[in-house]
């Protein structure tokens, strides 16, 4: 079952904002809801508190924040 865990909130250098809600699973994947019900690939990772975005640092120039979110927060 899918659970919202983490909110990651990206804003690129042109100044466009893209926000992920995901869920953690055990092995390091990050699916969102929608990738989670499809079976799909999960677009960010956590590896030993290292989050990446399809392999990649970041999912272009910018920055990135990742926060944890209490249990039913959103």
């Amino acid at each position: 079952m899918w659970s919202a865990t983490h909110k990651i909130v990206f804003v690129g250098h042109n100044g466009r904002r893209r926000t992920w809600v995901v869920g953690l699973a055990p092995e390091g994947a990050a699916y969102t809801y929608a990738e989670w019900t499809a079976y799909g690939t999960a677009d960010w990772e956590c590896d030993n508190g290292v989050w990446t975005f399809q392999g990649q640092a970041l999912p272009g120039p910018g920055t990135v924040v990742v926060r944890a979110l209490r249990r039913g927060e959103a």
